[in-house]
C-alpha cells in the first residue's frame, strides 16, 4: 500500500474530509518552518512563503526589520489564508528563495540547533513521524 493510500484510508476511517487533513499538514508544516528559522534582522523568516501548486518565488525586500526573536504571526497568517484555499489534490510548496537560505538549511547558523537535519528538512521528518504514526493507530482501530 502508498504512503497516499495510507493517508486516505486513515482520513476515511477517522472521518475526516481529505483538505481539513491537507491543511492541518500545511498550517503545520509553516508553522514548524517558521519557529524553526534563526532570526537575525526578521528578513529570512519573512521570506517562508507557500504556494499551491507551484511555488512562490518571492522573497522579503531588504529594510529594517525586528532584531531578535521576532514574532511570526504575521506571515503565518499570510500562508495561513493561502493554506484556507487548500483542495484535496493540491500541492502544498513552502519556500525561501533568499541567497543564503541554503547555508542556513545546512545548519551555517549558529542560532538553529536543526543541523543536520536543517529547517526544512527537519520539519518535514517531523510531520512524516506524526503522520505515519496517526496512520498505524488508524490501521489497528
Amino acid at each position: 500500500m502508498t504512503f497516499s493510500a495510507d493517508i486516505t484510508r486513515w482520513v476515511n476511517k477517522t472521518q475526516l474530509s481529505a483538505h481539513v487533513v491537507l491543511r492541518k499538514v500545511g498550517f503545520d508544516a509553516l508553522s514548524g518552518v517558521m519557529k524553526r528559522s534563526p532570526v537575525r534582522t526578521g528578513r529570512f523568516r519573512a521570506s517562508n512563503r507557500v504556494g499551491l501548486n507551484g511555488p512562490d518565488l518571492t522573497v522579503e525586500p531588504p529594510r529594517t526589520l525586528v532584531i531578535g526573536n521576532a514574532p511570526f504571526s504575521g506571515q503565518l497568517g499570510a500562508g495561513g489564508d493561502l493554506l484556507k484555499r487548500v483542495k484535496y489534490g493540491d500541492t502544498i510548496h513552502i519556500t525561501n528563495n533568499l541567497h543564503y537560505a541554503r547555508f542556513l538549511e545546512n545548519g551555517g547558523s549558529r542560532q538553529t540547533n536543526n543541523a543536520p537535519d536543517g529547517i526544512y528538512g527537519a520539519t518535514a521528518h517531523e510531520l512524516r513521524s506524526r503522520l505515519i504514526q496517526l496512520i498505524r493507530a488508524a490501521r489497528i482501530a
